[in-house]
């Protein structure tokens, strides 16, 4: 059993070690048991999960902690976090981690409601970005269904991504992924991105809500980004509670995610 009287801002510091475990790529446990199971579960799934990690918390166990795995991919990376038990952090940044799953399970548990699905949402999606204020006909736009009732959105503005060459690359083109989840009516920012030259000029807050007045047209309320820069997205309106944060501020942290909901 892990022991664990009190949480104290050094103790939930990530080593190099823990982050890498944790949140560093191309791994991102963290993003992979948060997306598979706050976001695009379904509310028996979510139950299940949320009982297995409060006995976590109640009584943490390595292979109990190893359950949580949905494929070969994330059993690999829970090993490799275990591996990591003998760090002074551990206890504290595994127990805040499932702490705060436990958090967005209530929510999503108690708030999650199907929304109806419009006819032809890829091009109704299409449609709309048409009317992006940085749009051009050699923007790339694409749209699929990745499960029954759950899209994915991807678009690059090509004219403002000069070093563009047909392939992703973090932080360098000007580019957004959303999800679009009509079973739980949920938005999810999966990735946006400003070209660094143009930063600083307000597209990164036009965007951001293009994009929620785009999801209210189809349905959707409710907003949510992944492991957020913090200051920008509180300036957007979007709530991220410190218990949902693992370590400082700076290049080792990890926070699950920040929320809002619009009328």
């Amino acid at each position: 059993m892990i022991r664990h009287k009190r949480v104290t801002v050094s103790a939930t510091m990530l080593s190099k070690r823990l982050h890498k475990a944790l949140a560093d790529d191309p791994g991102l446990l963290a993003n992979k048991l948060h997306s598979r199971y706050v976001y695009e579960s379904g509310v028996d799934v979510q139950r299940k999960v949320k009982h297995k990690i409060d006995r976590l918390l109640a009584d943490y166990d390595d292979d109990l902690f190893r359950s949580l795995a949905f494929n070969k991919d994330t059993r690999e990376l829970i090993d490799e976090l275990i591996s990591c038990r003998s760090d002074p952090g551990f206890a504290s940044v595994v127990r805040r981690f499932l702490r705060g799953m436990s958090h967005l399970l209530d929510r999503e548990i108690l708030r999650a409601r199907k929304v109806r699905k419009p006819a032809n949402v890829a091009r109704q999606v299409r449609k709309e970005l048409a009317k992006l204020h940085i749009y051009h006909r050699t923007d790339s736009i694409k749209v699929k269904e990745k499960k029954q009732g759950l899209f994915e959105v991807d678009y690059i503005s090509i004219r403002h991504s000069p070093e563009h060459d047909g392939k992703f690359k973090s932080w360098r083109d000007t580019q957004f992924k959303i999800e679009l989840n009509f079973n739980n009516g949920l938005f999810v920012w999966k990735y946006i991105n400003v070209h660094k030259d143009l930063r600083g000029k307000g597209m990164g807050t036009k965007l951001v809500k293009f994009c929620e007045r785009l999801a209210k047209r189809l349905g959707i309320r409710r907003f949510t980004v992944e492991w957020p820069n913090r200051k920008f997205w509180i300036k957007m309106g979007y709530e991220i509670p410190r218990k949902y944060r693992i370590g400082k501020t700076g290049r080792k942290n990890y926070t699950h995610e920040g929320y809002k909901e619009l009328r």
